[in-house]
């Protein structure tokens, strides 16, 4: 039975992992959405409520940190990460933004499990191989419009999609950390998904590609959602 993370990725698919397995993974997400934080749940927990062994599931995960990561990403990826790839999401710019949108539904949708994934990337000590893992949930997804639109000669010739790519990330993480914060309002962290990958993409496009993003950003400028801030506690 191999582990089912390895080398920062999700070594094993959907059709790949055995029923009892499954049977945690979805008590996991059940559990984070009823408690709201991983810090309430034990490995203990996990293994009694899903009728397997605790040495189960360290054989399998590794820690708790792991296993919740395997679950939340494994939502993600078949919600929100499908909307990056799907071919019927339309063109590649549309996809992305509808990824982004998918990103900002489950944030309301389900916030108990994107703040628990948002905390286990920025807390300090987390473990080594979670990072890139959560990191690439998302980079693998963005990166694949982004190759499209490099196939279709929409970049400009020095553009490096790689280097484009972990910039909209960074910038996809930093804003659901500022949400996580409560910096940003449930309400406008769409129209900030949306404009922080927008005003990158507008800088690496062909001027005459650009005219669909800069629509975007004029109505999200324009958006009261996205004036909309929460004020430091001490004004």
């Amino acid at each position: 039975m191999k582990p089912l993370i390895q080398k920062g990725r999700l070594a094993v698919t959907e059709g790949e992992i055995e029923p009892h397995l499954r049977r945690v993974l979805d008590t996991a997400r059940d559990m984070l959405a009823r408690l709201g934080s991983a810090d309430k749940i034990t490995i203990r927990d996990l293994a009694s409520a899903s009728q397997v062994s605790p040495a189960t599931l360290y054989n399998r995960f590794g820690d708790k940190d792991s296993l919740l990561t395997f679950a939340t990403l494994e939502h993600f990826e078949q919600n929100a990460g499908l909307a990056f790839v799907s071919p019927q999401g339309g063109s590649p710019l549309e996809r992305i933004e509808s990824g982004l949108r998918l990103i900002e539904q489950e944030c309301k949708l389900n916030p108990a499990l994107v703040r628990s994934l948002t905390e286990l990337y920025f807390r300090p000590g987390t473990n080594q191989h979670l990072r890139p893992l959560l990191y690439h949930a998302i980079f693998d997804s963005v990166k694949k419009p982004l190759d499209a639109m490099r196939q279709d000669n929409l970049f400009q010739s020095w553009i490096s999609v790689d280097a484009l790519c972990v910039e909209i990330c960074d910038r996809t993480f930093s804003i659901i950390h500022r949400w996580v914060q409560n910096d940003i309002p449930i309400s406008a962290i769409g129209d900030h998904l949306t404009f922080g990958a927008d005003s990158l993409l507008l800088g690496a496009l062909r001027q005459e590609h650009q005219i669909t993003i800069e629509k975007r950003i004029r109505n999200i400028l324009k958006s009261e959602n996205f004036a909309t801030r929460l004020p430091p506690e001490n004004e």
